[in-house]
């Protein structure tokens, strides 16, 4: 195999390793496996913030290691720290052991972020599709929800109990599907355009530079994050604010395999759908529409409606994150691409503790207010971040 023919596979295999990756069983279960494991619902959000200061620390060094020894090599080690997480569950009890699996998820998920993106957009530029970004990565982000589509209904018919001994059985299916994924990582073709000459001064200094040059940089990733928080909220709610509402074990298990297929194909073309309608105008009304979505969820009684109108509300919120990702890429130049993007990644970092100790306190009581605290975050990104379609227009540095 040539060289280009090499690295012209490399969305396929950054696709596939992710698809592995992201197959966790035990993902309809997981906040029983939490608490049966002795971590009550408020205190995840509470673990979540020893992924906030890990990510925080690491996420510029790990982007600065993409530009200077490759991407290949970063996402490699990513995913290795994520196994050594998962494999931590085996015996992990309580708040502070399943601290120190969340700080490794975290490592390794820095290593990932940005890293992938970059990968992504280099291996396009290089082989002369630079202009399928958007496409490419929203379908990479699409590798997310098909395996979960299937893997968590595996998971919460095996867990169906919530013992011990079927929540090992769980997490021993998702390790052994996390090295797969180390498979397709290994297969990676490193883009030559990826290598860095530049000093870790140099790089760091122009990804500071490009920021200051195109502060649209900002105003998007602030807008991606306002939502991305929102997401957040309704993926950490819905298990408990649906049993609050009457849904069984069983009845969780098949939603979750129903709405992550609809989450894979709302991926898989919403790249087409923005290209069609304007991806300004996708953004804005994906956001405008999930509030009353979530408002009607939130009032009404009947678990069927509520499930269908959290769903498209969540579909709608998740479907906007990734029409971003060439606007973005655009603007930055290959040899500080992944600290660029770690840089603004690190935004992420620095509001998720704050939001985190918000959203564990308010959800102590009730996790019908994390669906309140997402309407709240979609009505801010509407009003202060509306997008216009000629930030998305093609660019050239």
């Amino acid at each position: 195999m040539g060289y280009h023919e090499a690295v012209a596979r490399n969305p396929r295999l950054l696709f596939w390793g992710r698809v592995f990756r992201e197959t966790k069983m035990m993902a309809a279960v997981v906040m029983f496996f939490y608490d049966h494991r002795g971590v009550p619902v408020n205190q995840v959000f509470y673990l979540s913030i020893f992924w906030a200061i890990f990510s925080l620390l690491s996420e510029v060094p790990s982007g600065y290691l993409a530009d200077r020894i490759g991407r290949k090599q970063t996402i490699l080690l990513g995913v290795v720290l994520m196994l050594m997480g998962d494999l931590m569950q085996f015996y992990a009890f309580g708040f502070w052991q399943f601290a120190i699996i969340f700080s490794f998820w975290s490592l390794g998920f820095s290593c990932l972020s940005g890293t992938e993106e970059a990968m992504l957009y280099d291996s396009l530029k290089e082989t002369g599709e630079a202009g399928l970004m958007n496409e490419k990565n929203a379908r990479l982000e699409a590798a997310r929800f098909a395996p979960r589509a299937i893997g968590p209904v595996i998971g919460s018919y095996i867990a169906k109990d919530l013992l011990e001994t079927q929540f090992q059985i769980v997490i021993g299916i998702d390790v052994l599907l996390t090295i797969i994924g180390i498979g397709f990582a290994l297969r990676l073709t490193e883009p030559k355009i990826c290598t860095s000459m530049l000093s870790q001064r140099r790089i760091f200094r122009q990804s500071i530079a490009t920021i200051n040059k195109h502060p649209w940089l900002l105003r998007a990733k602030i807008s991606q994050l306002l939502v991305f928080f929102a997401g957040f909220l309704l993926f950490r709610a819905w298990q408990p604010f649906f049993v609050d509402k009457g849904a069984t074990v069983l009845m969780l298990g098949g939603f979750y395999f129903c709405s992550r297929l609809l989450f894979f194909v709302m991926y898989w073309h919403v790249a087409e759908i923005a290209k069609r309608f304007g991806t300004a105008l996708v953004i804005n009304v994906s956001a405008l529409l999930a509030m009353p979505l979530l408002a009607l969820s939130f009032l009404l009684d009947d678990i069927w409606l509520i499930m269908i109108f959290f769903t498209i509300a969540h579909l709608m919120i998740d479907g906007r994150i990734p029409l971003f990702a060439k606007s973005i890429n655009q603007r930055i130049d290959s040899n500080s691409r992944a600290t660029t993007l770690s840089v603004l990644n690190m935004l992420k970092s620095v509001l998720d503790i704050p939001f985190l100790l918000v959203a564990g306190l308010v959800t102590a009581n009730s996790m019908a207010n994390a669906v309140v605290g997402a309407i709240i975050l979609c009505s801010i990104a509407v009003i202060f971040f509306w997008s216009k379609e000629k930030e998305f227009e093609d660019i050239k540095l």
